[in-house]
């Protein structure tokens, strides 16, 4: 089975490593919410797409993955489990791409 990736990324409060999990989002990405986030707090999701390099294609793939109040929850998972969000990519089976097998850190 493949892994993928499930539970939310708190845009407020992940860290950049956090970040750079979700599919599409690297370092430079993460860097750039996070440098966002210290200006302007967001409240909305959809509120990404004010960062310089993420568009509306972008947070349309990040959707499921993202929040802006709780936990931070994003973990891999194997694909076709309960835990696997119904509709994310990977869903179905195909591992998201660019992540790794290395399970996410717990945050601070």
């Amino acid at each position: 089975m493949r892994a993928v990736l499930a539970g939310k990324a708190n845009l407020n409060t992940a860290t950049a490593f956090e970040l750079a999990q979700l599919p599409g989002i690297g370092p430079r990405k993460a860097a750039a919410i996070v440098e966002h986030r210290n200006k302007r707090t967001f409240r909305f999701p959809e509120q990404i797409v004010k960062v310089r390099g993420i568009g509306r294609a972008t947070f349309r793939r990040l959707k499921p993955y993202l929040s802006v109040e709780g936990p931070t929850t994003l973990r891999l998972v194997e694909a076709g489990t309960t835990d696997a969000p119904a509709g994310a990519p990977g869903a179905e089976g195909d591992a998201v791409p660019g992540l790794g097998a290395t399970p996410l850190p717990a945050s601070p």
